[in-house]
């Protein structure tokens, strides 16, 4: 299996829901797959999303952003997370970077319960909140 080796780090919209697509992939059909693309999907998982994010720390300009892409960036790759992560300190650091975007988030939200960009936005950021709380909820007990 032969692929694109270039990477350039940045974790955008697409990235984040690609990743949690695939996570929701393969713990859903993991039976139905062959090893080897359970085995690239993690790898590539690992080399996009989690050792940028998780390991090396890098910050992205959305970690602390009061809008949409904070929620849904971070809720797509810690529920990756919470679907891949073996290594309990990394998880640990998936869920410490996801609450904090969550927080920056939430405060972009005015009094009233809405949000600058529009009630499509808001439906969208919020759902990727909930999406994630529930599913760290699910993790947890």
């Amino acid at each position: 299996m032969g692929g694109v080796e270039q990477v350039n780090g940045n974790i955008d919209l697409f990235a984040a829901e690609t990743v949690h697509m695939l996570a929701e992939i393969v713990t859903i059909h993991a039976d139905r797959l062959d090893t080897r693309i359970i085995q690239r999907i993690r790898a590539e998982a690992e080399r996009r999303i989690f050792t940028p994010l998780y390991r090396e720390k890098r910050v992205y300009h959305w970690q602390g952003a009061d809008h949409n892409w904070s929620a849904v960036c971070s809720g797509c790759c810690g529920m990756a997370g919470l679907l891949l992560l073996e290594e309990e300190a990394i998880l640990t650091e998936s869920v410490s970077q996801t609450i904090r975007s969550m927080q920056a988030f939430l405060s972009g939200y005015g009094m009233d319960g809405g949000c600058a960009e529009g009630i499509g936005y808001w439906v969208y950021g919020i759902g990727y909140f909930v999406y994630y709380a529930d599913m760290l909820r699910e993790y947890s007990e």
